[in-house]
């Protein structure tokens, strides 16, 4: 009987894994024909002119089965219109805006360069290693170094610009999957090697000083101030209210600090997400910017890498829960689109990346 049991759950289990994989391939399939049939000549989408989208379809496109028609295409013009964006610097960014004939400096460089060195890491590290090496150069040196700031670490849209959390993920994330190029065998610079670490050290700084939690652990592993919850808010400020998006956005960017997971800081987000673990809308803010915080969410607890949570409901498994969310939420021409339209998230192109970005990280590595 014991035999059979045990044959039995592992029948169950490959069972689940199996029509995860299943529909989350049929999704991307789906996902990519849709992104393919509304490229532009150029390798853009719509009329929005801004790269970043470029570089994130071309992520998504990747992150679907080989065989689809025409997807190697479409990922080389989406690459080539977004990397037509680089500047001297070594950032990747849109056009300048103007308002009333005045330029008022370029679209979100740090956003942009950020999502430029994810696809191209994704995409051919090799043959765009250069242009990776000199934008992570340009990330490193445009982080906020002001050691009097409360934005000490942290990152804006653009060099100067207040630092808030979401481009501090989008950064942090670049810089991490692209860390080994500033270290042996890549390089023998040790200024760039200096450097990175000196990035990741205030970036921790940053994290410290945001999270809402400034209690110590109790006794019991606990936190000691029920008043903080945890999470993590947009930017430093007076009103430091906790999201569902910014406490994933922490939490990942802890883990490529290489916060130990037994911290109080990595405990107290893991707590708040336990705590308020939902895939219907965002805690905190509802609809708005919903797939970004999908994408947000699977990407940290990937990285976290724990399938299955205690929540206060009970244990779930948040990666088929997310998989078979986001293929309700798919509509018939295989794009996903938020009724919401907060944060660009009108965008289907956008929002047809984030989703297909968020599958293929939840489906994992299992086959």
């Amino acid at each position: 009987m014991r035999t059979l049991t045990i044959l039995f759950t592992t029948a169950a289990i490959l069972s689940v894994h199996a029509v995860d994989i299943t529909v989350a391939d049929t999704a991307l399939r789906s996902g990519a024909a849709y992104l393919i049939a509304t490229q532009n000549t150029d390798g853009s989408w719509s009329d929005s002119g801004e790269p970043a989208i470029a570089g994130l379809a071309a992520i998504a496109l990747h992150a679907c089965p080989t065989d689809v028609d025409d997807r190697d295409d479409a990922i080389a013009k989406a690459m080539g219109f977004l990397l037509g964006y680089t500047d001297d610097d070594g950032s990747i960014h849109g056009q300048p805006r103007r308002r009333l004939l005045v330029i008022k400096g370029s679209s979100y460089p740090v956003y942009t360069t950020s999502i430029a060195l994810l696809a191209m890491a994704t995409i051919d590290e090799l043959k765009y290693r250069d242009e990776i090496i000199a934008g992570r150069e340009y990330l490193k040196g445009v982080q906020i170094d002001d050691s009097e700031s409360r934005h000490y670490g942290g990152y804006g849209y653009g060099p100067g610009k207040r630092a808030n959390l979401s481009n501090t993920a989008w950064s942090t994330e670049a810089l991490h999957v692209t860390d080994h190029l500033d270290r042996e065998p890549f390089s023998d610079d040790s200024t760039r090697a200096q450097s990175s670490k000196k990035m990741w050290r205030q970036l921790d700084a940053f994290l410290r000083t945001l999270q809402s939690i400034r209690a110590t652990p109790g006794a019991n592993g606990g936190l000691t101030d029920a008043d903080h919850d945890g999470g993590y808010p947009y930017s430093p400020g007076r009103k430091m209210v906790s999201t569902g998006a910014m406490t994933y956005a922490g939490l990942k960017s802890m883990i490529y600090a290489k916060v130990d997971r037994n911290d109080a800081r990595v405990r107290g987000a893991m707590a708040y997400i336990r705590k308020n673990y939902t895939i219907d809308s965002e805690p905190g803010r509802g609809m708005g910017g919903y797939y970004y915080y999908l994408q947000t969410m699977a990407k940290a607890l990937d990285a976290y890498d724990e399938d299955i949570l205690t929540t206060p409901n009970g244990n779930v498994r948040w990666r088929l829960d997310l998989i078979t969310r986001l293929a309700e939420l798919q509509r018939a021409d295989g794009s996903w689109v938020n009724g919401n339209g907060r944060y660009f998230e009108a965008l289907p192109e956008l929002v047809t990346s984030y989703a297909m970005i968020s599958i293929y990280t939840a489906r994992g590595e299992r086959e």
